[in-house]
């Protein structure tokens, strides 16, 4: 009998990491449940591709957004864009693409229209994309691979690539719930700053 019972044991016990397992989709899922627009995050990230490195910081919230460069800073606003030119000391504003409103949205680029993969990686998972025959998105990745913290679910590193193009964005200092003024444009922020109008 207690042999019976220590068996019983060691097969619930084994079986509880395989059910505490995630899918990819999950993953994923939590990982675009950190980098929602609605709720509005804000990270730094560094961008290597063809071999220029930058840095940015971004915030989102809903359909405005903050970009900061060492050359400026930019506030998008559902179809209006407020660029800030630190050299020149003015802020252009002008009317944005319909492709520019869907860069800024993560999870409508890789949610959809991919096939996603994953493995366990030192500290996290990684998740692999490849596009589907599908797939008619402009511009879409054609694949990418994305390295997601397994604390937090907070993304470390973004590989995409696209053609024969690749390019590697590294996530750090993300933050969740960012207040609306951090992503709102305001004239007083530039004080003598010129304003130049290029709407149509």
């Amino acid at each position: 009998m207690k042999h019976l019972y220590l068996l019983t044991l060691c097969v619930i016990l084994c079986a509880l990491p395989v059910q505490a397992q995630l899918t990819a989709r999950q993953v994923l899922d939590k990982t675009m449940a950190v980098l929602d627009k609605d709720k509005g995050y804000s990270a730094d990230m560094q961008i290597k591709a063809v071999g220029f490195k930058f840095q940015v910081s971004v915030a989102v919230r809903g359909e405005q957004a903050f970009f900061r460069t060492e050359d400026g800073e930019m506030y998008a606003s559902g179809s209006t864009s407020y660029a800030y030119d630190k050299k020149k000391n003015t802020v252009t504003i002008s009317n944005r693409k319909k492709e520019e409103k869907m860069q800024m949205d993560m999870s409508s680029t890789f949610n959809t229209g991919y096939d996603v993969t994953m493995e366990k990686a030192e500290g996290g998972y990684l998740l692999r994309f490849k596009k589907l025959k599908g797939n008619k998105t402009k511009n879409a990745p054609s694949s990418a691979e994305m390295l997601v913290n397994a604390q937090n679910f907070h993304p470390k590193t973004v590989r995409v690539k696209m053609g024969i193009i690749s390019s590697t964005i590294t996530y750090s200092n993300i933050k969740t719930g960012i207040p609306v003024q951090q992503v709102t444009y305001s004239l007083q922020r530039y004080p003598g700053a010129s304003v130049v109008d290029k709407r149509n």
